[in-house]
């Protein structure tokens, strides 16, 4: 695998852990056995007794459907800026002054809520 074809599985992945159950249980199930289990289409369309072209169909609307409640809802990107703030707090010396931690973590509250 390239490094694009590795961060586009990966960005699939995190998309089924956040997404997935959005989905119908056959896309969950056509995408999981695919990144997951690292199966091929034929393998898939073998296994669940359809086309190999019906699972190429599925998995290709099943991760537009996922890029689109990313696009929506921004988890990940929220999730993902909120774990670098606190990445970043955790290693500034900011321990010696509770009154910026605390500011900083209502901060961060504010951004979750």
């Amino acid at each position: 695998m390239n490094k694009t074809a590795v961060q586009k599985h990966n960005e699939v992945c995190l998309l089924l852990d956040y997404y997935g159950s959005l989905l119908t249980e056959r896309r969950q199930q056509i995408l999981r056995l695919y990144y997951e289990e690292d199966m091929s289409l034929s393998e898939i369309a073998e296994l669940l007794q359809i086309t190999r072209q019906a699972v190429h169909d599925n998995m290709q609307q099943g991760i537009s459907q996922l890029e689109e409640y990313e696009t929506k809802l921004r988890s990940i990107e929220r999730d993902t800026l909120l774990i670098d703030q606190i990445q970043n707090l955790l290693e500034n010396d900011l321990y010696s002054d509770p009154q910026k931690v605390k500011k900083e973590l209502i901060r961060l509250q504010n951004i979750i809520l």
